[in-house]
């Protein structure tokens, strides 16, 4: 029996291997980043103070522009983002010594044409993950990333914007890619309880009879959150160094290269992912499904 599941949702795929230090690193940024806020607030609406001498004018504190309040957030965010980096690779057992690529070039610099997220590439310098990290990576099965603690994490994270991801499988570019580095994840606007669950509907195959289902869609409310929602996700793209993503679908490709394929032939679903910068991230109404085998 398959089961086919479909999402609709207020959202914008997003880059997984930023969302995965990012979500790490909430706990430790969960504080500072509402004090930037707050001093940002002030300082723009004249309210900012700090402790000083009687009859003294403005302190050295409340002179800093609110241009290099922002410097600092953004670089201790970095350096929170690189430390649940460094920690992730700790964890599934990559580091210089069991890199068959480190070594060969420095940390920081970005190689070009690498399959390997960014922070990888810090360590291993294969343009593909070499035969070690390729283990590892095995090991952490990508595609299912958001699992457990890690996705209680995740949600943790988008639930502070007024957020959450509605799809726990990442988005590869390809169906028969069990393992994509570069795929996505959906995050997407915390819809009432009443509008939040997906549909479901179960193939009976020869047993029994297949399910259908339906849900009523109110679009003077699908207008209004759409609205009000925009703004969330400039935040979270903005404060959590994130990488909005756009997608469109590619032609679909046969499973056997036969041509012409035969009638029953198992067709898998492409798509392309393109990097945009925050400004370009556009939210949208989104209806994505998925069909998984259960038994």
């Amino acid at each position: 029996m398959c089961r086919a599941t479909t999402h609709i949702f207020f959202g914008l795929p997003i880059r997984t291997w930023s969302l995965v230090p990012a979500a790490d690193a909430w706990p430790k940024l969960v504080k500072t980043l509402p004090f930037f806020d707050l001093v940002t607030l002030r300082i723009l609406d004249g309210t900012f103070r700090a402790p000083r001498k009687a009859d003294a004018g403005p302190s050295a504190v409340e002179r800093v522009p609110v241009e290099v309040w922002d410097v600092v957030k953004h670089k201790l965010v970095d350096l929170e983002l690189q430390g649940a980096n460094d920690q992730f690779m700790r964890d599934i057992g990559v580091n210089d010594w069991s890199c068959w690529g480190s070594g060969l070039r420095r940390p920081g610099k970005l190689l070009a044409g690498s399959a390997l997220p960014p922070f990888w590439t810090d360590i291993c310098s294969e343009a593909e993950p070499c035969i070690m990290c390729g283990d590892a990576i095995l090991q952490v099965r990508i595609v299912s990333i958001w699992q457990g603690k890690a996705e209680e994490r995740l949600q943790s994270l988008l639930q502070a914007f007024g957020l959450h991801a509605p799809v726990r499988q990442t988005i590869v570019r390809a169906d028969k890619n069990w393992v994509d580095l570069s795929s996505a994840t959906y995050v997407a606007l915390l819809l009432p309880p009443e509008q939040n669950n997906p549909l479901e509907a179960d193939c009976g195959g020869d047993r029994f009879p297949d399910q259908q289902n339906f849900l009523h869609i109110n679009p003077e409310m699908m207008t209004k959150l759409a609205r009000n929602g925009r703004e969330r996700f400039r935040k979270i793209i903005h404060d959590l160094h994130l990488e909005p993503l756009s997608m469109r679908a590619l032609p679909s490709e046969p499973s056997s290269p036969r041509v012409p394929p035969p009638p029953n032939q198992h067709w898998y679903f492409r798509r392309e992912f393109t990097e945009i910068t925050p400004t370009e991230a556009n939210p949208a109404w989104t209806i994505h499904t998925t069909c998984e085998m259960l038994w």
